[in-house]
This record gives structure tokens, sequence and C-alpha cells, in this order.
């Protein structure tokens, strides 16, 4: 990648692979008196700005440009963009100038560690000499560069890359595919370890707008590179079980947290822990690939430690939050592993330290940990070690690591690890829980891990039925020498990470050095005593280090992102959209949707007559006429008691999905079946999404979510479980939900509708409403406002419309209130609820519950066209729950773009918006009421209209002014035969004067009449 400027209008291009990404700021924009004054009054500046081009080099005049690549480094490329950085109301480019390679987790993918990176700044000329003044010699002062600091940072050797994939992700989550794909955009767990998130965010907004080959271009080329700070090794094992093997460990910190981000810190209230790390081993095969996660942090509890003493044992923590903020916060930690993970298990090392503060820590940390557990639909487990020093020091590396493991061990098996089958082009193995490990003592958390990934380890190899024998000399032995030399590593380069951040720089020591002769000198263990000699609040841990990572994360007071303005792109995406009919085609595909309160059974009972019903609108006797899609929705999978909502068994959710897909696919020959996409549970509710195997090809963009309502959101009883996916060019949405209860809790219904409406969020910050096609369906368990004896007979003699009048849902909907917007076909079935188990008989209990439509499906689409519903029924023959079934068949009108003709219109699109706007886009300066006029610059060729401060006429953009040089004085008065049309003049005519002398004036116009 090379780097090329231009003075004027300064401009910074990125050149690689043939294209080149452009970088010019605008002038501030013209404000009135009124802004002036605002900002005046609130000392702030106008948001940073910015223009953007991605371009073929073929059209950038590169003779206008001096290449300035390595004018400092000494580089003869820069080997990636780290983003836009605003300070001093200033724009910088951040670039790697120097990267080494730091790992490979497989042949294809590498790992690189930034050693020199280089900031320019884009507007300004005033600190060229620095960035460009040889290292070698006497450099000029750098005391008022702003970037000195963070340039420093970045290259101190902590910072990491790949260009194959995003670092911040971790195998499993990205998994076997070699596509490049921005994991943490969008996705709040991996967006935590993105360092560099301030100075990307609109880049890869603007990445998102590019075609798909100008985004592999993008990516490869290094224009936007994701970086994260930790540590990364990779070791090359030969010849375990005939078989050469890389083993690579990657530690990723996290940057989300306010305030200290190291230290015993404790958390913020939004669930984001100090210190918190992800460490990821990798082993990879030939025919293998092996993963497993395990995460440490500090407590997570809002806590403060008043005193080095405290530290030091003798004090206690205080906890400044009311315990319901405390513990709000502790469950947003673990929700959040939940998400990612599953299953958590939480390892207290500290658990049985006689220490005073490590004693309150503990109890608090127990007493939060086992509140979650009680509402949590995912088992939770708590454990406190006891890891004494005496018995550190007297038992040997294996019997430590098993008196360890011993205390853990079924969760370590439950858990189990990601594992790739290459031969099979199959996945073997999840990992489906993680360990929460928090301690002060790096050298306890270093054992308890190391100790976790050596078992695991063990048991990965043994299933690959490698000898992992530990007789001396042996090649297994090897292996766990070289596992243990790369953990300690980790561990010392984190601690060293931890001890720069947290010495004050002005306290005489090197920080610097601290780290690695602690290390040296056997005293990681105490770590916590070695850095924090001085008091361990927020305000004295803002040493310079401190601000320093404050600046790169974008937090001090007058930093804000910049915005990207991109008047091309832009506009051919809005043109496309209008042209949309000559590369898009609708094809109609067949849904089945399907929602069941099963009540917590699991019948023998075949399903095949709510699956395959007559009256569904398909054909149910052939496979290609059958339905593309099956969503299923089930409430009540487990019995709503708390000793089962809160220990939830997989048992219930795979019964389910084997009889499901055992029915679908008993009805067809010929090697034809569905498979099961995705499935979600929350507690009860389950879905399950069943694609046609000849269809899975068109979906893409698969994710899900679930949102807990029950309880004010604390308790899985009631809630929704949603998914979102892209069927060629549309976007769906199903969501099964359960919700509220009780015949007149119609209101906490609203509530629940209303949680789940917004709180049901995909990456990007997609909701349910930015969908193309929405499908909610479940136990809605609104009533009917009559009692039971006024319902039972109309219900015999089938007059559902006149009940449906008294439809809790269809009044709600009608009033505007729950589910607006949304349609629902007519119900011309009885209600499905409730009913005496093994009957069609109505509640015939003591409570007489009235019947109800409690099961239903209501659909909303985007512009009213894409959907159309074939049938809506109960199945009332199936009777093992105290509800029944219910269907909607439905034709979905779906997107198929041609992704070739759509490329070929957006390069003519390209092409001539370059013409129309050559010379007035990034060669110029612009305001903001002119980017405005360029995006929406009709193809025509035709000029914008005129504004206040520009004439369409004027060639080039230029702005309108009149000069008056000499004004209109006593002696000149207004020409009256000028006309107000600037263009009512004959061809070839001369313009009128605009003033003329009052004595001209007397002579022609007085005895013409004519007034002044």
């Amino acid at each position: 990648m090379k780097l090329y400027l231009k003075e004027k209008p300064r401009t910074l291009a990125l050149v690689a692979n043939d294209y080149a990404l452009i970088f010019v700021c605008p002038p501030p924009p013209p404000l009135t008196s009124r802004e002036k004054h605002k900002l005046a009054k609130t000392f702030s500046k106008p948001k940073p700005r910015c223009l953007i081009e991605f371009v073929p080099v073929s059209s950038l005049p590169l003779q206008d440009f001096k290449d300035i690549t390595g004018a400092r480094s000494g580089a003869t490329s820069i080997t990636g963009f780290l983003g836009l950085l605003p300070l001093k109301n200033h724009i910088f480019l951040g670039f790697v100038t120097k990267k080494a390679h730091a790992g490979s987790i497989n042949p294809t993918q590498t790992i690189n560690v930034i050693n020199e990176v280089e900031f320019l700044c884009l507007d300004s000329s005033q600190w060229d000499h620095i960035s460009q003044y040889p290292k070698d010699a006497n450099a000029p002062d750098t005391s008022h560069y702003p970037c000195q600091a963070v340039t420093k940072l970045l290259s101190s050797g902590s910072f990491y890359y790949s260009l194959q994939f995003d670092i911040t992700s971790n195998y499993q989550e990205r998994g076997m595919n070699t596509e490049f794909k921005i994991i943490a955009d969008g996705n709040d767990y991996f967006r935590r370890f993105m360092w560099n998130r301030f100075m990307v965010d609109q880049l890869i907004s603007y990445r998102s707008r590019l075609s798909s080959t100008e985004r592999e271009i993008f990516d490869a080329s290094g224009f936007l590179v994701i970086i994260t700070r930790g540590f990364v090794q990779t070791a090359s094992i030969s010849d375990v079980g005939n078989s050469a093997g890389l083993l690579t460990l990657i530690s990723k910190q996290s940057c989300m947290k306010q305030g200290a981000l190291y230290g015993p810190h404790g958390m913020d209230e939004m669930g984001n822990c100090a210190g918190f790390v992800e460490t990821e081993v990798i082993y990879h095969l030939k025919e293998h690939c092996f993963s497993y996660v395990v995460v440490q942090g500090d407590y997570p509890l809002i806590h403060e430690l008043a005193s080095p003493k405290t530290v030091m044992g003798s004090g206690g923590a205080t906890f400044p939050r009311p315990p319901e903020v405390v513990q709000h916060a502790f469950n947003s930690h673990l929700d959040l592993l939940q998400s990612q993970y599953g299953e958590i298990h939480v390892l207290n090392v500290s658990g049985t330290s006689k220490k005073t503060v490590q004693q309150d820590l503990s109890a608090q940390y127990r007493r939060s940990a086992l509140a979650f557990k009680r509402t949590s639909p995912i088992p939770v487990s708590y454990t406190d070690l006891d890891l004494l020093r005496r018995l550190i020091s007297k038992c040997t590396s294996s019997m430590l690591e098993k008196r360890i493991v011993d205390q853990f061990d079924k969760s370590i098996v439950d858990f189990g690890a990601f594992f790739y089958d290459a031969t099979k082009e199959a996945y073997i193995g999840k990992q489906l829980g993680v360990f929460r490990i928090n301690c002060h003592d790096s050298e306890k958390v270093h054992l308890v891990e190391h100790a976790i990934a050596k078992t695991v380890f063990e048991l990965a190899l043994r299933d690959l039925s490698i000898n992992v024998s530990y007789s001396p000399g042996s090649l297994a032995s090897s292996v766990w020498r070289v596992l243990e030399k790369i953990w300690a590593s980790n561990a010392a380069e984190l601690y060293r990470i931890s001890t720069n951040y947290m010495v004050p720089s002005s306290d005489g020591r090197s920080a610097k050095g601290a780290a690695p002769q602690a290390h040296k000198a056997g005293i990681v263990g105490t770590m916590a005593k070695k850095y924090l000699l001085n008091p361990v609040t927020d305000h004295s841990l803002k040493t310079r280090h401190y601000f320093v990572v404050e600046k790169l994360l974008g937090r001090l007071n007058d930093q804000y992102e910049v915005t990207l303005h991109d008047p091309i792109h832009d506009y051919v995406t809005s043109e496309l959209e209008k042209r949309e009919k000559l590369f898009i085609s609708r094809k109609e595909i067949g849904v089945f949707v399907g929602s069941f309160n099963v009540n917590a059974a699991q019948p023998e009972e075949n399903l095949s007559g709510w699956l395959f019903p007559e009256s569904s609108g398909f054909d149910s006797g052939k496979f290609d006429t059958a339905a593309d899609i099956y969503a299923l929705g089930f409430q009540e999978i487990v019995e709503l008691k708390p000793g089962k909502m809160l220990n939830t068994d997989a048992s219930n959710r795979n019964f389910w999905k084997k009889k499901i897909q055992t029915t679908l696919n008993s009805q067809f020959r010929d090697g034809k079946k569905y498979v099961l996409l995705w499935d979600g549970q929350l507690g009860g509710i389950l879905l399950l999404l069943f694609v046609k195997s000849t269809r899975i090809d068109r979906i893409t963009n698969i994710e899900g979510r679930v949102r807990k309502t029950g309880f004010g959101g604390m308790s899985a009883n009631k809630g929704g479980v949603g998914v979102s996916f892209k069927f060629s060019g549309t976007n769906f949405c199903f969501i099964s939900s359960h919700l509220a209860a009780g015949l007149n809790n119609v209101e906490e219904r609203h509530v629940d509708y209303k949680s789940l409406a917004r709180g049901l969020k995909f990456s990007r910050n997609k909701r349910i409403k930015d969908h193309d096609v929405v499908m909610w369906f479940g136990d809605l368990n609104y009533r009917i406002l009559l009692g039971s004896e006024e319902v039972k007979p109309m219900v015999k003699q089938a007059r559902y419309g006149e009940l449906f009048e008294h439809d809790q849902l269809g009044l709600q909907m009608t009033a505007g209130e729950s589910f607006p917007y949304f349609n629902e076909a007519e119900i011309k079935f009885a209600p499905t609820y409730k009913f005496d188990k093994g009957t069609g008989n109505y509640d015939t209990s003591e409570k007489g519950r009235v019947p109800a439509w409690c099961d239903r499906i209501v659909t909303l689409t985007r512009n009213g066209n894409e959907l159309q519903q074939l049938s809506y029924n109960s199945v009332p023959e199936i009777c093992f729950s105290d509800h029944k079934p219910i269907y909607g068949g439905f034709k979905a009108q779906v997107k198929v773009i041609d992704h070739t003709v759509k490329q070929e219109l957006a390069k003519q699109l390209y092409e001539q918006r370059r013409l129309e706007v050559a010379k007035t886009t990034l060669d110029a300066l612009y305001f903001n009421k002119q980017l405005n006029e360029l995006t929406t610059l009709p193809v025509s060729g035709l000029p914008p209209p005129s504004s206040d401060s520009r004439k369409w006429w004027l060639e080039g953009g230029m702005f309108a002014k009149v000069c008056l040089v000499d004004g209109p004085t006593d002696d000149l008065v207004l020409n009256p035969e000028l006309s107000i049309n600037p263009f009512d003049v004959e061809g070839g005519a001369e313009q009128p004067p605009v003033f003329i002398s009052r004595n001209e004036w007397k002579e022609a116009y007085v005895e013409k009449g004519v007034c002044l």
C-alpha cells in the first residue's frame, strides 16, 4: 500500500491493488451569528467531517500527487490503515508502517503484531515536518504533537491484527469460512475487543455500502484494519500422532469499561469488567481443528477499595451503589457471556482468602452469582477454589492440576470444545459453556487456566486417538511443555500491559521494566502488591498512560467521531434502489408457520396432522410443492415451575428437534429432506427453523436473539425468541413468544409486546420492524371478554365472528395499542385454550377457564404485497396438551437479485456520476449545503437547484456574490429598464448596466414619466 499527498486542496490517497481510498476535508461550514454564539458559549467546535471516495486508480490523476510512503519510517509500503483519529480540532489518519509475524492459526490465516505506526494530519501541514523527518537524525520537538503518545502506545508491541479474519472473534464464532467478515460489527461481546473502534466505526459503515467485489479488494488491501490488544504466539508441533500441527494461544483484552481498564476496579453500571480477557487456545491439524476459550477478569461487582492498605488485606471493600444496581450490572455481565457461550461456571480463585477485602468481595460475589442462578434459564455454577500459597509450593504441577480440575471436572466434560473434522467437512463439537475466572493474583489465574486448557487439550487428543502418555522424553510430554511455556509467556505479557497502565509515570520507577523483572524474580503472584502501590481509586489511576488510552478510545471531552461523506457511493446506492426492477425479479416461496403450547409434554403422538394439514395451501404429497420454510414455535416445553425453569435441560429441546425433523422428512423419499437451519430456546420457549435442503444456499445473514419479559425482564418464564435471515434479497424475521397470562393482564401483555418489539435487536441495531417480512406467533395469551357460559354455546354454533368482537388482541390491534400495523387473517376455528388433557373438552375444572384464542399468528410486511396468506387454522385432533396447535400457510414474494446485472449497472452509474461531478468532487472544498446537493444531483446532468449561497447557472458551482465597490451612492440610481431575469437578453446583446447616474436617468426617463 502506498500513501500519496496533494497539497491543494490537501488530499490523502491510499493506493493498493489498483484502487485508491481518498480523503479530503471541506472547510468549516458557514455559520449564522446565532450558531457562532452558541459554539462560543459552549467552548465547542464544529464536529469533524471528511469526504471519502473509493475509486479505481485509473480515475485518479496521480501526477498531481506526491508519494510520501515511509517518508519518516523508511518503510517501502504501508501495511494497514488504522482509521481516523480527531485530536485538537484536527483529523489524523493512522497507518501501520512496520509489522512482524506473530502467529498462524492455520496455513492460510496469519496474525501480525504492530511494531510501528505513523499519523498524518489530513487538514493541516503543521506537523508534516514531524511525520516526514528521518528518525535517525536530530528529530524536531514532538512534545506538542497531538499523536505522539498514541503513536508510542500503538507501537508498543501489544497490538495485533489480521487481514484474513476479524481478530476480535474466536474460531467457533467465525467457523471455517474463509470469507472476511467483521464479527465485531453489531456483536456486543466481540466489539469490546476492538481497540480502534472509535477510529473505524464510520469506515465500517462506509465499507458496508460498497459492492461485494469492492469489499473484497477493500479488505484484502488493508484499507480497514481491526486491532486488538493482548498476546499472540504460535508453536509448531510436529509428529504428534504422525501429524504436523500448529498450537496457537490468543488473548484479547477488553477496552469497553468506563474508567480504569485494569486493576481491582470491578465494573461499570453496564456490566463491563476491569481486566477482562478472553484467552483461546487453538490446535490445528491437517484433518482436524480444535479450539477452547476461557475468560478472566476482576470481580464483576461495582465496588471501591479505599486505600493501598485495603489491597494489602487490612481493609475491606465497599459497594457504593444500591444492591439492585450492583445485581443488575452483575446480571448484564453474565447475560452477555451466556448469550455468547451458553452455560457459565464461575471460578472464584480468591474464594478462600483470609484477607478482609477479598472476603468481602467473595461474599458479595457468591450472593450475586446465586441470585443470578435463580433467575437464569441457562445453568450457572459457582465454585470457591481452595488455592492456598502453601499448597501451591508443596504440590507438584501434575498433583496441583489434578486437585484444581477435580473440583469442576464435570463442567469441563459438559462444556466440550469446538471441533472441526476436515475429512468430513463437518463440525463435530461445539463449546457449550465457559469458565469465568477472577482473582487479583495473576499466578493463581495462570495456574487454573493452564490446568483447564491442559485437561481439555488432553481429552481432545484422546478423541483423535493420539497417545498422551506422560512418560519422560515422550512426544506428548514435549507438547505439554510447549503449552505451559506459551501460557506462561501469555501471563507475563498481560501482566506487563497492566503494569504499564497502572504505575504512574511520576513515581520515578520504570513501568516498562517492572513486569519482566517481577516475572524473572518469580513474584508474578504478587502483582496486586506490585502495581497497586498507590491508592486504588479511579482518580489516582489517571496516569499519563490512562489518558493516552482514553485518547485512543475517543473518550476525551473534545473528541467526536469523524463523519464521512461519500457523494458518489451514496448517490449510486439511491439510484440503484430506483432501478431495482432492472436486476431484481420476484419469486414465490412457501412458508409454513406453526405454534403450539405443549404443556411440558413429550408425546409419542404423530404430528403429521399439524405439519401437513390438508388445508395448509401446500401439496404435502410432493416435496417440490411443499413449503420451503417451516418456522415452528413452542411454548412450555418445560414445566413453568421455578425448579424446572431455572435448570433447563437440553433433553426437552432435543426431543422436539428430533421429533419434528423425523416427521417432516418421513413424508418424502428420494433423499429430499428438510434441514434444521437454526434453533433457539429461552426457558420453555423454543423456535425451530427448518428449510428445504435445496434452498439453504439462498439463505444468508442468519442470527438469533432472545429476550426475557417475565417478572420485569428478570425471568425466562415469559419472553420471546427471534431469528433474522435473508432469503435471496428479502429480510425475514420470525418471533416465537409467550406473553403474560391471566384474563385481566392486558396491560402486562402490552408491556411484554413493547419489550420484545424494542428490545429484540440483531446486529447493526436491526430491529423487528426493519425487516421486509415479520411473522410473530406463539401463546400471546389474549382472552375473550365474555363469561364461559356465553362463550361455549357460541363456539358450538361456530359463531366465531361474534366472539372475535370481544377478543382482547383484536381490540388492542384496532385501538393501535399492541401489534400496531400487524395483520391477522380471519379466525374461522374454535378457541385453542383451555382443554382437559387428552380430550376435546374445554376446561371442566373448578377454575372453569373461559375458552380463548391464546395461540395466534400475526404478520407485518414493509410494502404490503410481500405476503399472501393461504390458510389459518388449528388442529383439534391433537389432544395431549391443554392447547391446540395452530398453523398458517403463506406465499411470500422474495427478491432474487442478479448480481452481475447489478454490478454492471452500478459501474455505469459510478462512471457517469464521476463525469458529472468531475469539476466539483474531491478536488473542491465543500460546505454542508453542497454536500447535500451533490448527493441529490440527477443523472440527467442537470445541475442542482439554486440555494442562498450558490446559483445553478454559475460554472463549476461557484458561489454567487455581488461586488458593490462604488455602491449605489446618491449619484447612482437603479436602472429602470433592467429585467429581473438575468437571461432576458437576446443572444449576443449586452446586459444593461445595473445602475445609472441620476443625470442619465433625468435625460432618458423624466420625459417618459418614469418616476424614481
